[in-house]
């Protein structure tokens, strides 16, 4: 998709050329409306902040990445890092992500056929379970 150099780690170097590449992100030059001479404004950390916030995600799509908000993990039964996971079409059974203790990712109640307005749920779930179990090690 997008060339990364040799050595980069793939998502820093999309978020530092995505935000390089936003116009205007510190200051601006604006030509004042009754003097007609020009004015560099600089912005403020917050303005910068949601510059930033409005584009980025976009930015990073189109670079072939997706911002997931990661949901709870809590311990299930057996002390194992789990997350439920909430299926339209099945509001009476949730899902389950888990690692197990031979170092397994499963999931239970998860059909194999998912509504698609599932499929972020399920992918978070997966990831989150994934992230814990890996800096837990």
């Amino acid at each position: 998709m997008f060339h990364v150099p040799e050595g980069s780690h793939p998502a820093r170097y999309a978020i530092e050329q995505s935000v390089a590449g936003v116009p205007n992100l510190l200051s601006e030059t604006r030509i004042q409306k009754f003097l007609h001479t020009e004015a560099t404004i600089d912005h403020s950390q917050e303005a910068v902040a949601s510059q930033l916030g409005s584009v980025l995600p976009e930015l990073l799509r189109q670079r072939g990445f997706v911002i997931v908000q990661m949901p709870v993990v809590e311990r299930d039964e057996a002390g194992c890092p789990s997350v439920r996971v909430l299926l339209s079409d099945r509001p009476w059974a949730d899902g389950e992500v888990y690692a197990d203790h031979a170092g397994h990712l499963v999931w239970t109640t998860v059909p194999a056929r998912v509504l698609l307005q599932d499929v972020p749920a399920v992918a978070a779930a997966l990831l989150a379970v994934h992230d814990i179990t890996r800096r837990s090690r």
